[in-house]
């Protein structure tokens, strides 16, 4: 989660990693996402810059569709 919240932030995109929720967990994997201060086409943009950066970070970890959670 770390690497990915820096390569996210060097990409433009920023989020609250899960960890920062919960007392004493060190990692998480884990994110909150704000969309209540932005545009509908910001946070869409934001999301698919996080999704190619979640790609990145994390190459064949994704799964099947269905056996993901959504973003949001």
């Amino acid at each position: 989660m770390r690497e990915l919240h820096h390569q996210s932030l060097a990409a433009g995109v920023s989020f609250l990693p899960g960890s920062a929720c919960y007392v004493g967990e060190m990692d998480t994997p884990s994110l909150r996402i704000c969309f209540t201060v932005t545009n509908v086409e910001l946070l869409c943009e934001g999301l698919r810059v996080l999704c190619q950066v979640i790609d990145r970070v994390t190459p064949g970890q994704g799964g099947t569709v269905a056996d993901r959670l959504p973003l949001i």
